[in-house]
């Protein structure tokens, strides 16, 4: 590093930082990709096939939103960052063909025809370094100011949805895609719209400040019904026709608009520094980053605060909830997609991961049940994807940190997205005993209170409860193998069955047995209900209302939500509530709950 950019670290000097990412997201098959062809200059793929997972790619975007082509960007890297005279600058700036700018951004290069070469000096470079992009505006120069985009597709299958939270953040731009013909129809738009609610709520929990452009595509299956869509639908949209390019320049105009108006971010010249050492790896460990960090006088603080900019940023991803998560570092998150959607996929589109012939039955069982055998699950992190001992203890813990899988016993873990949809085939008068209610409706809160949570569960909730419960409620790994499915789970707590069950996706009914003590079914009961709020907080941003619903132990017709009663009778046990089970009785004792306190 040259004496000029090592004074400007030691002083902390910050520069703006122009490089956005911009996510598309939506239902499977609502026209994600070919609207990001569209955009981006491509060629239109009537038969497009549906996204696995997340595709990622980065382009340069200016005016004319031209993706970039691959190139060698080194020389122009040397320039900024080693000591070089200035002949040789001079030398290689004249190699530069006279009508044409060459524009640079991480890793990749792309020519802009007709604008005149610019003098660029080192400090133009530096102020630029967020996307390695050169530019100086001059009177004389008219030229638009540059900025860069990484743009991600993520698949919009139900498998997938729980590994979005991966990979969501407040710093990111948003397009949500849905499918106008979908609307306009009477048979099919009752799904589509609460498709735009899921991922309309989804964005609201885990980035809610995030911008989020609303995007109806199949313009040209519709072209009479535009403003019959207008009108059901609840929000402005942009309406494009992806076989036709020009529809899409008001919505590029309003996301360039958007981008120009946030991307004055200025951050340590070290941050970019730091990117650039490691942008071509696809990971590197925290011990090298480390020996990276020390040349850019970087102390422990200041390098982890540079991971949580740069994650946050969509550019490389840090874990940092266990020290197995620490020492990886994810710079490609192609990468990481990758590794995930082999354990984590959708049947309907996509075949799976190629495993061995003698673990093709193991494969089918896992794809019909969402529960992976460990001999599996090892074939595909050391056979399959190649990992060393290093990666493959570090993907195997984001899984289960993140609950994407869970210990079922000492052979055996569930993968909820995994887990089929259909009900578990068990006759109902098995749990006639204890019952309570988790209620998400947020229909028990007032107008105020509830325009603070997402009402409903969120489909990935309940796989993540389940797993939660059956990591903590029985640690000891019993060997009576646990029945789960998308809606309904059994599950074995000190010796007693529990059943949990999704009703009309506004809340979870919790029922045991009739042999079932009372105390032992208030334990099980409060433990879910702590692991609900765990969950909410932890992968939901505290975004969803979880109110316990309980009952007397003496009669089951007398309801209240627990925090508040718990709260009444702590202030006076020998009070009255209102019933939430009977409107008609407006009063209720307290003490008829006094088991539950």
């Amino acid at each position: 590093m040259n004496e000029e950019l090592l004074d400007k670290v030691k002083r902390n000097a910050k520069y703006p930082f122009k490089k956005s990412k911009l996510a598309f997201v939506g239902e499977g098959r609502a026209g994600k990709t070919s609207t990001i062809k569209n955009m981006t200059l491509g060629d239109f793929n009537p038969n497009e096939e549906s996204t696995r997972g997340f595709e990622l790619d980065c382009f340069n975007v200016t005016h004319k939103w031209a993706k970039t082509l691959k190139d060698d960007v080194q020389l122009h890297l040397e320039q900024v960052m080693e000591k070089r005279d200035e002949a040789s600058v001079r030398k290689e700036r004249k190699k530069t063909p006279s009508k044409r700018q060459t524009q640079i951004i991480h890793g990749q290069v792309v020519k802009s025809e007709g604008v005149r070469s610019l003098e660029v000096d080192e400090e133009d470079r530096i102020r630029n370094f967020g996307e390695i992009m050169y530019t100086r505006k001059t009177e004389e120069s008219k030229e638009p100011e540059k900025f860069s985009l990484v743009i991600w597709d993520f698949g919009g299958q139900k498998a997938f949805h729980a590994l979005h939270h991966l990979f969501f953040s407040n710093h990111s731009i948003y397009g949500l895609v849905f499918n106008l013909e979908l609307i306009v129809d009477e048979f099919t738009r009752e799904a589509a719209l609460l498709h735009i609610a899921f991922w309309k709520n989804s964005l609201d929990i885990h980035c809610p400040e995030s911008k989020v452009f609303m995007i109806g595509t199949h313009l040209d299956k519709i072209p009479n019904d535009l403003e019959k869509a207008k009108s059901i639908l609840p929000f402005e949209f942009s309406s494009v026709d992806n076989t036709k390019g020009a529809t899409t320049i008001p919505l590029k105009f309003a996301i360039e608009k958007h981008i120009l108006s946030n991307i004055e971010t200025k951050v340590p010249l070290s941050f970019t520094l730091l990117l650039d050492r490691i942008r071509d790896r696809e990971y590197i460990s925290m011990k090298d980053l480390e020996k990276h960090a020390e040349k850019l006088q970087m102390d422990e603080k200041k390098l982890i605060d540079a991971l949580k900019f740069l994650h946050e940023r969509g550019l490389i991803n840090y874990f940092d909830q266990t020290q197995a998560l620490k020492k990886l570092i994810i710079v490609d998150p192609a990468w990481l997609v990758d590794k995930l959607t082999a354990f984590i996929f959708d049947r309907e589109h996509h075949k799976g991961p190629k495993v061995s012939p003698e673990f093709s039955d193991a494969l089918e069982k896992y794809l019909n049940s969402g529960i992976i055998g460990t001999k599996l699950m090892n074939h595909i992190l050391f056979d399959v994807l190649n990992l060393d001992k290093e990666k493959a203890i570090f993907l195997k813990e984001l899984l289960e940190k993140m609950l994407l899988m869970a210990p079922l016993t000492k052979d055996t873990f569930a993968v909820p997205s995994m887990i089929p949809a259909s009900p578990l085939d068990l006759e109902e008068d098995h749990f006639l005993g204890f019952s309570c209610y988790l209620d998400f409706s947020g229909e028990l809160l007032s107008n105020i209170e509830r325009d603070n949570f997402i009402p409903g569960i969120p489909n990935t909730f309940f796989g993540r409860l389940v797993v939660t419960c059956l990591r903590d409620l029985d640690p000891g790994f019993t060997k009576t193998k646990p029945s789960i499915s998308e809606t309904c789970a059994n599950i074995l707590f000190k010796g007693r069955v529990i059943r949990m069950e999704i009703v009309y996706g506004k809340g979870i009914m919790l029922k045991v047995k009739a042999n079932t003590p009372f105390e032992l079914f208030k334990d099980l009961v409060l433990n879910v209900y702590t692991m609900a709020k765990h969950v909410n907080r932890e992968f939901f941003n505290g975004k969803l209302s979880v109110l316990l619903i309980i009952s007397s132990n003496q009669d089951s017709s007398k309801s209240s939500e627990y925090e508040f009663a718990k709260r009444e009778f702590e202030q006076d046990p020998t009070g009255t509530i209102p019933n939430l089970a009977n409107e008609e009785e407006e009063e209720i004792e307290l003490s008829l709950f006094k088991a539950w306190f």
